[in-house]
């Protein structure tokens, strides 16, 4: 962990003492004081870099804002959109001006990360421990701030779907008449997948808003509504029908409670559950991109059967020694060399992408191998 300016001597005394006001500050009868040492540590370092942080001028009380919108959003794969001004607009105007910029987010990025709150993955994103959320949760419930920065998290969110394609832009006519195949209808097999990354965070907040015992005013706006529209979505194109009608049902009891005048049905633009070819086209239209391709290549692949072959057992061999990144690697450049490959490959990455705990690229192949047949 990073504390900037502070010897390491002075750094394990302050931790000692928060450590102890910690405990003090525990409610006996709350049973939180049999949490585990890993939890109090995070606590205990969290606490010191936020207090170091929100010193540092303006920007450390902005780069605070986000985090602690970032409570609520899906702690594996933060994108850099979302750092944005908001959809309704951040109720702050030094906020939305400082994110408007392409250098405020980046130094909001940059001072998060500099104090280990954050970590860089190898896309434009970030990622979060979940115990680091849990703490600011509490914080934020203590300070009263909980409602508010959900409202931040379900802004920026909102703000982020509005700007990437998504399956509201479809025109549903040319692929319902069509009798083709989905995956062959489907031109850009990565056209929805920043989307379908976006609904991770949907979900949560979904997950989030359903444990509240009474839907606060705050969070009764057509935004939130929109949100969870998107997770009916998704819930419907990974073949969830349920879950998804219920999505759908929740959506207009948000609009009915908060009293806003807008129209739903341009709103949640396709009717749930879609049809089955619809479903199965955006289901196409969310792959992971190719790791060693252009996806807008997808159906222009020129290589031989016989190198895809050569590169699927190169990559079974990756896996044999335990290297499963090049594996992956291996397997998506095999399957990008060949415009027709055999669907068995998808079975060997989604293994791989197990092995590497990314289990929404698993059961993205998995899905695509079933529907290969």
């Amino acid at each position: 962990m990073h504390i900037s300016g502070i010897s390491l001597a002075v750094c394990l005394i302050i931790s000692k003492k928060c450590s102890l006001e910690l405990l003090d500050e525990q409610d006996a009868s709350s049973g939180s004081l049999n949490q585990s040492p890993e939890r109090l540590a995070v606590s205990t370092t969290w606490l010191l870099n936020f207090e170091y942080i929100i010193k540092q001028s303006k920007k450390g009380n902005l780069a605070v804002r986000f985090l602690h919108a970032c409570a609520f959003f899906n702690p594996t794969e933060i994108q850099h959109d979302l750092i944005n001004p908001g959809k309704p607009p951040i109720d702050d105007e030094t906020y939305r001006d400082y994110v408007n910029t392409r250098l405020g987010s980046l130094d909001i990025l940059k001072l998060l990360t500099d104090f280990s709150l954050f970590h860089r993955n190898k896309a434009s994103s970030l990622s979060v421990h979940r115990l680091v959320q849990e703490v600011i949760r509490e914080k934020l419930k203590s300070d009263d701030q909980h409602i508010l920065s959900l409202v931040d998290a379900i802004s920026m969110l909102s703000f982020a779907f509005a700007k990437c394609p998504s399956p509201d832009d479809l025109s549903l006519s040319n692929i319902i008449t069509k009798h083709d195949r989905a995956s062959s209808l489907a031109t850009n097999p990565s056209l929805f997948h920043p989307w379908k990354r976006l609904c991770l965070h949907a979900r949560e907040i979904l997950s989030i808003i359903n444990s509240f015992k009474v839907l606060h005013k705050e969070i009764l706006i057509p935004e939130t509504a929109k949100i969870i529209y998107e997770c009916a979505l998704d819930f419907n194109i990974s073949s969830k029908t349920d879950k998804a009608t219920q999505c759908v049902e929740f959506a207009h009891k948000i609009i009915n409670l908060g009293g806003t005048s807008c129209d739903s049905a341009a709103m949640f633009s396709h009717q749930v559950p879609l049809q089955e070819s619809v479903r199965r086209y955006i289901f196409y239209s969310c792959l992971s991109p190719l790791d060693t391709a252009d996806s807008s290549s997808f159906g222009n692949r020129t290589g031989s059967k016989c190198e895809m072959e050569q590169m699927h057992a190169e990559g079974k061999s990756h896996v044999n020694n335990g290297n499963f990144q090049k594996a992956v690697e291996m397997y998506s450049s095999g399957m990008a060399e060949v415009s027709s490959f055999d669907p068995k490959i998808l079975c060997d990455r989604a293994l791989a992408y197990i092995k590497l705990k990314q289990y929404e690229n698993s059961l993205a192949d998995l899905e695509n191998y079933l529907w290969a047949f």
